[in-house]
């Protein structure tokens, strides 16, 4: 870009230089013309021309002689005019016809030319053999050029090369034949004109190039800006491009990371479903395996006389055969169905049985809360009364104290015992710490509804306690079962004693299934 920039400039400063040397050209051919009418004038019309003065003046001269001058000198000047339109047309045919290029390329060797000669004249005073320039006549030098003009075009081409010579050759041939008082511009007389003119034009021409330099320069210094501002860009997009890269690896890497977890969480319950398939398929071989032993009795039994009558016939086998085959697939249909109930509603049977754990245990918790507080209050009458009766009667029982606590013992047995038959849980033993178990499916589904009466009972009664129902489940202190083991013993104990129909006082009324539920 920079070197057509500076082409370009260079062709301009020709072409404007070429342009000068066609202005002036131009020039001296007008100031040719304006001559030649001049002389034409004087001719045409010999009153003006200074001949004819002398000739009036000159009297002694005929006027035949005069005429004869005079048409001579109008042959002469015809003659001379002839040849001026002729080489005016050429010069005019060849700056039309002549390309700026060709020019530019003489002047360029001109130039070329004189700094060579100058370089000559300046070793001229060392080398004797080169001759001197200086002292040479115009007529010589124009030989020289010609000479030099002629070896460099003989290198370029024949025919540039001979158009060039006929042209200069035309030149010297004017510069030899034409008229002392009169001045004519070919093509030689042009170009050592121009080549003076470039001889003074060089300083200039330095300053421009000097200039030209430091332009260049400062080009050079904005295109190596221009270089480092896309070399950081690239940069930034190569670290961008490598940034992007790095982001889509971790997004598959992750992406494909997710799908394996996702795989294997599949994979494993797939084998959890399949283990629990299993299960369900043993679990239901089994029932129907207990109940066969019965029916291979009655199979056996009825077997025995049919070998009788196998012997008799083999058609009654086939046919038992038959129906075994359908018996069989009846059962493995109904184990299907079975399975398939269960699979669909084993989610609502779990939330039963959840549901019927946590009304059974808050109302489990609720009447224990109830027999610690009442368990309390009857040790402290107790405690008072036994400190009364021993101030007063020396340490003996107050009877009344104790055939409440044994009727109270007893009737909170009784109502365990009636209240775990109905919501279907089993008594716990005194000697286990364990969980209550769930009982038959027929006790369960005798009385499901004083379970779940019991539990909301206990749910308005006591709301606290249904946040903290797991937590009771698995947290269960101890004291509960200690104090039910010690409420059996002593019950036990109050049944064996001799004298215990003799103290309990049975209550007044019946109590209601809600305080019996409650209690």
């Amino acid at each position: 870009m920079y070197d057509e920039i500076i082409r370009l400039k260079k062709s301009l400063q020709e072409q404007k230089s070429d342009k000068k040397q066609m202005k002036a050209k131009l020039r001296r051919l007008e100031e040719d013309n304006a001559k030649r009418e001049k002389q034409i004038e004087e001719l045409l019309d010999p009153t003006k021309g200074s001949e004819y003065t002398r000739s009036l003046v000159d009297k002694k001269r005929e006027g035949s002689v005069v005429l004869n001058g005079l048409k001579q000198r109008i042959l002469k000047l015809e003659q001379q005019c002839r040849e001026k339109e002729k080489a005016l047309s050429k010069l005019q045919s060849e700056l039309r016809t002549t390309n700026l290029e060709e020019l530019k390329i003489t002047v360029e060797t001109y130039f070329d030319e004189i700094q060579r000669l100058r370089m000559l004249l300046e070793a001229a005073e060392k080398s004797v053999c080169v001759l001197g320039y200086r002292e040479w006549s115009k007529q010589r030098l124009l030989r020289r050029l010609l000479e030099v003009e002629k070896r460099l075009e003989d290198g370029r081409g024949p025919a540039h090369a001979a158009q060039r010579s006929g042209r200069l050759d035309r030149g010297v041939q004017a510069t030899h034949t034409e008229a002392p008082g009169f001045t004519v511009a070919t093509e030689a007389t042009v170009s050592v004109g121009t080549v003076t003119e470039e001889g003074g034009e060089v300083p200039a021409l330095r300053e421009r190039l000097g200039q030209l330099e430091k332009e260049r320069a400062e080009l050079q210094q904005r295109l190596s800006g221009k270089d480092d501002e896309l070399r950081q860009s690239r940069a930034e997009r190569e670290a961008s491009e490598i940034e992007t890269e790095r982001w889509k690896a971790e997004q598959t890497n992750e992406r494909e990371r997710e799908r394996q977890q996702h795989t294997l969480e599949l994979e494993q319950l797939l084998m959890r479903i399949q283990t629990l398939e299993e299960k369900s398929k043993a679990a239901q071989a089994e029932l129907p395996s207990a109940a066969s032993p019965d029916d291979r009795r009655d199979t056996d039994a009825g077997v025995r006389p049919e070998e009788g009558g196998k012997r008799d016939g083999g058609g009654s086998k086939e046919k038992e055969e038959e129906e075994e085959e359908e018996e069989l697939g009846t059962e493995e249909k109904e184990r299907e169905k079975s399975a398939l109930v269960i699979q669909r509603n084993w989610r609502a049977h779990s939330n039963r049985d959840i549901v019927m754990l946590q009304s059974a245990m808050r109302a489990h918790l609720l009447r224990d809360s109830r027999l610690k507080d009442l368990l309390k209050e009857t040790h402290k009458k107790a405690v008072e009364a036994t400190s009364e009766a021993a101030s007063s009667a020396e340490g003996g029982f107050d009877a009344v104290a104790l055939t409440m606590i044994q009727s109270s013992f007893r009737g909170h047995l009784a109502r365990c015992s009636r209240a775990t038959e109905s919501s279907g849980f089993s008594v716990p033993s005194p000697m286990g710490n364990d969980a209550p178990t769930l009982a038959k499916g027929g006790a369960r589904s005798k009385h499901p509804h004083d379970t779940t009466d019991g539990g909301k009972q206990a749910e308005e009664e006591d709301p606290w306690l249904l946040s903290s129902t797991h937590s009771t489940w698995t947290t269960a202190p101890t004291d509960q079962t200690e104090l039910r083991c010690t409420a059996e013993r002593i019950g036990a104990a109050d049944a064996d004693s001799d004298d215990s129909d003799d103290i309990i006082v049975s209550p007044s009324r019946p109590l209601r299934s809600r305080e019996v539920f409650i209690l």
